[in-house]
């Protein structure tokens, strides 16, 4: 629900999303606004006229179910995956740099999405990364050592609030 707030009234740039499921889109159809998700950057540009983009870099199951990512083998096998990913991580190298990026619920249990992510904030170059997540700070660098190279880069403030997203976005 805040996250659907968050793209209705622009209070974020955008939201980047591995979720496959339409919870975000259906809460903001609750409240009367018609959020649109986006796969790839292309989209996202379209779909960011009236509220900030929601791109969801592991697809979306509801519009695309067989171009969603369900298995690390499909990164490889499939065409159309493998462009959709190279073209979000283009937008999203323009789309945040320079700025303050949180991060709710840090990265997955599933290696292959946080190499996704990894891979897709390669050469995003933000000022500040907030990560909201429960965890400790040693499993978190354990579950995605590419990720947590970016919490650590040079210029990047970072702050680790170990509590839960929903808490915080209560």
């Amino acid at each position: 629900k805040a996250l659907a707030d968050f793209l209705v009234c622009k209070a974020v740039c955008a939201v980047v999303s591995t979720n496959y499921d339409d919870l975000i889109e259906s809460s903001a159809r609750k409240n009367g606004a018609d959020l649109n998700s986006s796969v790839d950057g292309d989209e996202a540009n379209i779909n960011s006229r009236h509220y900030s983009p929601l791109l969801k870099l592991h697809g979306c199951g509801r519009r695309n179910r067989d171009n969603t990512v369900w298995a690390k083998s499909q990164l490889t096998s499939n065409p159309d995956i493998k462009s959709r990913i190279s073209n979000s991580k283009q937008w999203l190298t323009t789309k945040l740099r320079e700025k303050d990026l949180l991060i709710i619920g840090f990265w997955s249990d599933w290696s292959y999405l946080n190499e996704i992510l990894g891979s897709v904030f390669t050469n995003v170059t933000p000022l500040s990364i907030t990560i909201v997540d429960p965890s400790l700070t040693t499993d978190l660098k354990a579950k995605a050592p590419e990720l947590w190279a970016k919490t650590n880069s040079e210029g990047v403030v970072f702050n680790h609030i170990q509590e839960s997203g929903t808490e915080i976005l209560e």
